[in-house]
């Protein structure tokens, strides 16, 4: 039955309804009458209306059913609910469009990262709460907390977090997480803010400062570490990271930090449950690596909707300028659009094996540059061959043709079928940059200062 028809039967009902009560009211004393407001037949013709209406809302509500917040129980233990936001609606009554609010969205998220305390990122990105109130991510929801992604192209979404006052940004359905739940002691498949802590101040060591780092654990300079030179070099580490510096031990609302960051299920799963194990150089370097490959299976899942298992040639290119400085990434995102347009990419699609061998390449970025750079000078054009063959033979990463025809699109700067290696390099030095988050000082600040002072290369106006 339509909700048209069903509304009509029951407004004509209502109406009877109150003909009859009114009929059988007449006999009643005038005086009655008007003392009791409910007999009046103004008020009796508004409870019709009120009630029609509120009918015509129940049968046009898309999930058919009220629901007067988004905090649906996830599971039963522990009990978990959704954050809530406003619920759902069209997008008719908005001033904007949604391509101009997911740019306004972005630029917002890509500073909320770079400069916000690392409560408020928890915060934003965090799309779980207990019923104490805390809380509690994702691990997908890690993964946007550190890189910055664009909504997939095949959504509705204009965000990747929650905002008061905002409609639900929705539902991205990435697969559980194999890898967080190796060090999940409660199995619930979420991180708290402690873990969060944690995790980015692992993921600011790049894998060519694996080794360095775990030397200078190993005080004693025996191939292995324990606990406490583990927890204690952690804490120098986070000291030496944005997020580290400005961490205010959780003091927001529904955050939870009073133990340790250094305690958890991820210590307990390097050195076992009584804590007394020893770390192994190569188990530590495994590990590291893991969960650099875990976050760019995220992000691919992020960007896999409708879980296809490859992404489209735009959603690609997303990810690449995602990480662009801001005044240059309004000109990129024209770029990407053209993408749409072009018949050579319509039907281009990217696996995540294609998808990982650029990840890779961006780990060897120095080694890159310099060889893309030497070759350019010498040679005065770089061509796609020898784009592939540096990759190839410098990097030992195999670039397809669909991957290098998207970055010379985007990075061809006078449209003249050229890469501009300038820019091309300094997008990608800076998603590594800001993932990894370094201050100016201490040991991060000496690794950023070897990565700038290449002076010697033709590449060091870059990284300056």
């Amino acid at each position: 039955m339509s909700s048209f028809s069903t509304l009509r039967r029951f407004s004509l009902f209502t109406q009877q309804r109150f003909r009859n009560l009114h009929s059988s009211s007449i006999s009643q004393s005038s005086s009655s009458s008007s003392s009791n407001p409910h007999s009046n037949p103004k008020w009796g013709s508004a409870i019709v209306v009120a009630s029609a209406l509120a009918l015509f809302y129940c049968f046009n509500t898309p999930n058919s059913h009220f629901e007067f917040s988004n905090n649906a129980p996830r599971s039963s233990s522990p009990p978990l609910f959704e954050k809530s936001s406003l619920p759902e609606s069209t997008h008719d009554h908005l001033l904007f469009g949604d391509a101009y609010r997911s740019k306004v969205f972005f630029n917002y998220e890509k500073r909320l990262r770079l400069h916000s305390p690392p409560e408020k990122v928890f915060e934003y990105f965090a799309s779980c709460r207990t019923l104490e109130g805390e809380l509690l991510m994702k691990p997908v929801d890690l993964m946007r907390a550190v890189v910055p992604v664009f909504p997939p192209s095949e959504s509705n979404l204009v965000r990747e977090g929650y905002l008061k006052g905002e409609r639900n940004p929705g539902h991205l359905f990435c697969p559980p997480s194999e890898f967080f739940m190796l060090f999940d002691v409660d199995n619930d498949g979420l991180i708290s803010f402690k873990e969060y802590i944690f995790f980015v101040t692992l993921l600011s060591i790049q894998e060519s400062s694996f080794s360095a780092a775990f030397k200078m654990f190993d005080k004693d300079n025996d191939g292995e570490i324990d606990k406490e030179e583990f927890k204690k070099v952690m804490q120098s580490m986070r000291s030496h990271t944005r997020q580290g510096v400005q961490h205010g031990d959780g003091r927001r609302t529904g955050l939870k930090a009073n133990a340790s960051v250094e305690n958890g299920g991820l210590v307990e799963y390097l050195f076992g449950k009584d804590g007394k194990g020893r770390l192994k150089h190569d188990k530590f370097v495994q590990f590291i690596r893991d969960l650099h490959d875990e976050i760019v299976g995220l992000e691919f899942a992020h960007y896999d909707y409708k879980s296809r298992k490859t992404i489209s040639a735009k959603d690609f290119a997303h990810s690449i300028v995602a990480s662009a400085d801001l005044s240059h990434l309004g000109r990129l995102l024209e770029r990407v659009d053209e993408l749409s347009n072009d018949p050579r990419f319509k039907d281009v699609c990217i696996t995540f094996e294609e998808f990982k061998n650029f990840a890779e390449l961006r780990k060897k970025l120095l080694p890159f540059s310099l060889a893309i750079f030497s070759f350019a000078e010498v040679q005065g054009l770089l061509t796609r061959d020898d784009f592939q063959r540096a990759a190839s033979h410098v990097c030992g990463v195999s670039l397809s043709d669909n991957v290098v025809e998207i970055v010379f699109h985007l990075f061809d700067a006078n449209e003249d079928g050229n890469l501009s290696t300038e820019e091309f390099v300094s997008v990608l030095q800076h998603r590594e940059r800001d993932i990894a988050q370094p201050v100016e000082t201490g040991i991060m600040g000496f690794l950023s200062c070897c990565w700038k002072c290449t002076d010697t290369s033709p590449s060091s106006r870059l990284f300056s």
